[in-house]
């Protein structure tokens, strides 16, 4: 019987499970410290048991963007991709140079922030 590889957390190093469909996740400690470009932090979850991804800024929860294909956002000021996990949950991923983003939504430029807020704002949904 082949051995399961180990895992370290890409933030902080510690030891988690290994998981082979997203075997470069983040711990929830460092998931936790996910932000956008302006340093804002970010909370995601499932829009309902049978899943969908949606996020908020973690200062302005009321506000939630549900049913989103994925983000991008910074963990520690690296690029990370925050999907939905295959049977429910979230996951935070480093964003690598072969990563297939899809229709992400950027949060960790400056310019896809602006584009996020402004698209927000168009959609009633309060945004600061």
């Amino acid at each position: 019987m082949a051995e399961i590889p180990g895992h370290h957390c890409p933030g902080c190093g510690n030891r988690l499970k290994f998981n082979p469909r997203h075997p470069w996740h983040f711990c929830g400690a460092c998931f936790g410290r996910a932000a956008d470009a302006d340093g804002r932090r970010l909370v995601f979850g499932n829009v309902s048991l049978s899943g969908g991804l949606a996020w908020a800024w973690a200062d302005d929860p009321e506000h939630r963007d549900k049913e989103v294909p994925g983000i991008v956002c910074l963990i520690d000021a690296r690029p990370v991709l925050v999907s939905e996990a295959r049977f429910g949950g979230v996951v935070a991923e480093p964003l690598t140079a072969g990563m297939k983003k899809g229709n992400a939504i950027d949060l960790a430029s400056k310019g896809g922030l602006a584009k996020v807020r402004a698209s927000m704002r168009s959609a009633g949904k309060g945004v600061h």
